[in-house]
């Protein structure tokens, strides 16, 4: 299932899509942090609530099948217009209710990785670190990866200095298979500690802060669907009935973009 600023930002660097096709090397490359539900809900980041998703009704399907289930799908309780204007044109507004994994104040710039995790970039559309706290954010990630590392036995000269996406990528990749094994566990148990010894403050101010989009982020999982509305003149309610979801009508984009306002 897409993301919004996948559809929004088509030629956003080194970011394949959301649909799982992101390598954990380049997840780890750019010091992005692995969302664990139980992890977020220690923090006190879960909660339940309503909120919408916005897609194209072939998709449908596949969103009745995750129901219940622990697979994160991004939602928003706060509308935009940039939703609005996706190339893929939706043509159905979902209301959900469910498990919010954890929340932003705009776009979290979220990517999957191949097993179904999803992972927050600290990095936005130009590649650029989103905000300040992100940037210490990923100062500090940066530190976790190199400590890692050295004890893997590499040694500073090998081992990138900087925040470069590239260098890490391709010091990641050229590792042997076993020891990218063990950085890639090793990555989200530190990561994870790191948040819940007091990182979590500047991830919050990050989230606060990063704003890219006029719309807001949830990921949610445990969902359930309450209904689905065709979107302006598009009449999709057999469609939205054949896949026994309840017809909610018809929604305006313009409403759509005041939602939550």
């Amino acid at each position: 299932m897409k993301k919004f600023k996948d559809y929004i930002n088509e030629n956003v660097k080194n970011i394949k899509n959301a649909q799982g096709n992101n390598e954990i090397s380049e997840l780890i490359a750019f010091n992005s942090i692995p969302l664990s539900t139980t992890m977020m809900d220690r923090l006190g980041y879960s909660y339940e609530d309503e909120a919408y998703h916005i897609t194209a009704v072939q998709y449908l399907e596949g969103l009745k099948k995750i129901q219940g289930s622990k697979k994160q799908i991004s939602a928003f309780t706060v509308g935009g217009n940039e939703l609005l204007r996706l190339p893929s044109n939706p043509d159905v507004l979902i209301k959900i209710e469910g498990n919010v994994v954890i929340g932003s104040e705009s776009d979290m710039w979220t990517l999957i990785d191949k097993g179904g995790r999803r992972w927050i970039s600290l990095r936005d559309s130009k590649d650029n670190i989103g905000t300040s706290y992100g940037d210490k954010l990923s100062f500090f990630i940066t530190g976790i990866k190199t400590k890692i590392v050295k004890s893997l036995g590499y040694t500073d000269n090998k081992i990138p200095s900087t925040f470069d996406y590239v260098s890490w990528k391709s010091f990641i990749n050229n590792m042997t298979k076993e020891d990218r094994s063990k950085l890639y566990k090793s990555y989200i148990e530190e990561v994870e500690k790191y948040l819940e010894k007091g990182g979590y403050k500047l991830l919050n101010s990050h989230l606060k802060n990063n704003i890219t989009f006029s719309y807001n982020e949830l990921v949610m999982n445990k969902i359930k669907i309450i209904g689905a509305y065709s979107i302006d003149n598009t009449d999709k309610k057999k469609d939205i009935e054949e896949n026994k979801i309840k017809y909610l009508g018809i929604i305006s984009k313009t409403d759509i973009a005041n939602l939550g306002r």
